[in-house]
């Protein structure tokens, strides 16, 4: 899950019970958290581009007795979630982990061609889809050894793009296409990281409506 921090964990000097499980600044944690326990405090965890210290590691307690277990970290809130099997952990939070400067030209590249591919596919184009594809893969090889990307994100995109590849190889429309949003998505989520964050003045409406669009439309294209 890449994304933005919101009311839980936006404010890492807020207290628990003031923030709904924010992150309490260094020397005011509570051994209370979001009706659970504080297990352990000044944790350090793997974050999008290294170690993030003083996280905070708690268990909550539901009304069928089944237990999270969650990690909050400064700048990032409920970092991660794991109970019964099921795991929520934040891959990128901004501007906790963004970066300066305009994405890498790689990321446009594989934006780019993931939408080309997926109209090579819908019209049977497979010649042209297996060069789109070389082209994606010289993108991704760069990238992920230039910027070295968070390991979450670039997990989910090195397994799309060998999806993308057997589908094209096969020459299957659907998984293609599939398999194409996918990396539209995880391409989506490291160009997060570049983006400033959005304003709450009415002139900045039509650059948050750009920025609606460009997260939607791999959505959009499942239809």
């Amino acid at each position: 899950m890449a994304g933005r921090p919101g009311g839980l964990g936006g404010d890492d000097h807020a207290s628990p019970s003031q923030g709904g499980g924010r992150v309490p600044a260094r020397g005011r944690h509570r051994r209370r958290l979001r009706g659970g326990k504080v297990k352990s405090v000044g944790q350090t965890v793997q974050g999008a581009w290294g170690p993030v210290n003083d996280a905070i590691l708690a268990e909550e307690l539901h009304a069928d007795q089944s237990t999270d277990h969650k990690i909050y970290a400064p700048g990032r809130g409920e970092f991660r979630t794991a109970s019964g099997g099921d795991l929520e952990a934040l891959a990128l939070a901004v501007p906790a982990d963004a970066l300066p400067g305009p994405p890498p030209a790689e990321l446009q590249s594989l934006s780019t061609t993931a939408v080309g591919i997926l109209e090579l596919a819908r019209i049977g184009d497979w010649e042209a889809a297996a060069a789109t594809l070389k082209r994606m893969d010289a993108a991704w090889t760069t990238l992920r050894t230039a910027t070295r990307p968070p390991p979450m994100i670039a997990a989910r995109l090195g397994d799309a793009m060998r999806a993308l590849t057997g589908a094209v190889q096969a020459h299957g429309a659907g998984g293609t296409g599939q398999a194409a949003i996918d990396v539209a998505q995880s391409v989506l989520d490291l160009t997060l990281a570049y983006r400033p964050p959005p304003r709450s003045t009415p002139a900045a409406s039509g650059s948050g409506a750009s920025s609606c669009a460009s997260t939607l439309r791999p959505w959009i294209s499942q239809e």
